[in-house]
């Protein structure tokens, strides 16, 4: 689980994935967004696009 994804600034993304990635190499099975400013909703990209390399499939809370 991440909570807050992380900042604006596209090289803290790579920092903040290192950083998890270094911690635990599980997929992500949930993203918290606190509120919706950008500093805090924008790093999962990097997140989304190794899932999408690794072809994990997750639920998605719009999928029914």
């Amino acid at each position: 689980m991440l909570i807050d994804t992380g900042s604006f600034h596209p090289a803290q993304h790579d920092r903040s994935f290192a950083a998890v990635r270094r911690f635990a190499k599980d997929p992500v099975h949930t993203a918290i967004y606190t509120h919706g400013h950008v500093d805090h909703a924008y790093g999962c990209r990097r997140f989304l696009r190794e899932a999408e390399a690794q072809r994990w499939r997750g639920r998605r809370s719009w999928d029914t």
